[in-house]
């Protein structure tokens, strides 16, 4: 797996990490009430044209104005662009089509520029734009940095396209009868643990959408084997605001093991990655790792046995076939003596189980169908596993991240294949090596309980 290792330092005192945070926070929510109570007015002229081809003014309230990026200028002129993101509102049915066009301008400068819009809520609306292709390239479509509004939730271009029809009209029946209404409600899962599940990002982009910050991360758990929410993304929402961004994750694992990406390089800029500000359930006890040495970790083999949970000489690998895929005894064949060559690179492979639909135990049992598609090896030794998982984490098969994790030898041997691991917290401690490293959300929560009765 390649990892971007560019010096993302180490970050500051705590405290001082902690008093610039809150100054963040109080400025942007001191910004937002500002902005509440205040229109900004004040026009010059610029270059591009309004729909009635005469020049128009620059929109100075951020309001009404998006950022776009990754523009070809020299392919493309601000008129061009202006008309292509009209008529892309319109069939998609964001607004009506016999509306006036809901972009009046647009000016470029190098790849990037500004959308001027007729009013703020077909600029809100006007996010879902985010990731339209347009000659080659996908723009990043967002908020200015000069935007302090409220967090406002869009979808990609292509979640939108999926999700919104126009044939008979009923997107935009949708889109009038909603003007008045109040932003969707997002999930966010169990309210006693949302605090557990809540992460402050810093240092973030206008560029940064939230599905852009959503895929990067959430990628960068799965494929470090840090993720605890099996192949889902680990996020249930992230809401971006110039400068940073609040996020939410399914689990409380995910969030602490999001603790360790501090510091993690994307755009250009190196994230810094907290607790929010409120949070008063860290442990003085528990540290955890930044970036530059979560990679390290990586590298070295020591994090892939860590996020494998408790050594045995049984490994479980997932993501590797879906059941429809087994029913080809090609693919099946395949799929065991690929599995026997890798591993037996590390040592001698004693067995290997793969759950089929149609196959059965011995006993004549069916699989359940919950464990169709999972790969089970059997090694001769705790340390020929270690290798092997240690080698593999990481790798893909058939184009797919492999996910593997050691499997309780006692349930292998009583064919229990649906056995699921508890989830895993990733620090730094040091001792004992597999027990005090890697936590449980249960284990953390009786730490905390036992920790705030005692204050």
């Amino acid at each position: 797996m390649r990892r971007d290792t560019r010096d993302s330092g180490r970050s500051s005192d705590p405290q001082d990490r902690k008093r610039r945070q809150r100054s963040e926070e109080s400025d942007h929510y001191s910004k937002r009430r500002h902005s509440q109570s205040t229109h900004h007015n004040s026009r010059s002229s610029v270059y591009g044209s309004d729909n009635t081809g005469k020049h128009d003014s620059i929109n100075d309230d951020p309001n009404r104005q998006l950022f776009v990026g990754n523009v070809l200028v020299s392919q493309t002129t601000p008129e061009e662009l202006r008309d292509f993101l009209n008529k892309a509102m319109k069939d998609s049915g964001m607004v009506g089509r016999d509306q006036p066009d809901p972009i009046t301008q647009c000016r470029l400068t190098g790849k990037y520029g500004f959308l001027d819009f007729t009013n703020a809520h077909d600029c809100t609306v006007g996010l879902n734009l985010n990731n339209i292709p347009f000659k080659g390239e996908n723009l990043k479509i967002g908020r200015p940095v000069k935007y302090t509004g409220s967090i406002t939730f869009a979808k990609t271009w292509q979640e939108y396209a999926n999700t919104h029809g126009d044939d008979n009209g009923s997107a935009n029946q949708a889109h009038h009868s909603s003007r008045h209404q109040q932003q969707p409600q997002h999930p966010t899962g169990d309210l006693m643990t949302k605090p557990f599940r809540e992460i402050f990002i810093g240092h973030t982009l206008p560029e940064m959408t939230e599905s852009y910050l959503m895929d990067f991360l959430g990628n960068a758990l799965l494929k470090l084997g840090m993720s605890n929410s099996g192949l889902e993304n680990p996020f249930l929402v992230i809401m971006t605001n110039g400068k940073f961004a609040f996020a939410v994750t399914r689990t409380v694992e995910d969030a602490a093991n999001l603790l360790n990406l501090n510091g993690i390089p994307f755009m250009g800029s190196n994230l810094k990655i907290e607790r929010p500000t409120r949070f008063d359930g860290q442990l003085s006890s528990i540290s955890f790792y930044n970036w530059d040495d979560l990679h390290r970790s990586w590298v070295s083999g020591d994090l892939k046995v860590k996020t494998g949970g408790n050594p045995s000489r049984i490994l479980r690998l997932t993501n590797m076939a879906a059941p429809e895929e087994l029913l080809d005894p090609a693919f099946y064949l395949d799929l065991m003596e690929d599995t026997r060559a890798e591993c037996s690179q590390h040592g001698t492979v004693r067995s290997i189980i793969v759950p089929r639909p149609t196959g059965t135990m011995s006993g004549g049992v069916m699989y359940a169908e919950k464990d169709i598609g999972k790969v089970f090896v059997e090694m001769s030794s705790v340390k020929e596993a270690i290798n092997a998982l240690i080698y593999l984490k990481g790798r893909t098969f058939a184009g797919r991240t492999v996910d593997i994790k050691f499997y309780p030898e006692d349930k292998f041997r009583m064919q229990n294949y649906s056995f699921e691991m508890p989830g895993v917290i990733v620090t730094t401690s040091p001792e004992p090596l597999f027990k005090d490293q890697v936590y449980t959300a249960a284990a953390l929560s009786k730490i905390w309980t036992s920790e705030s009765s005692n204050h």
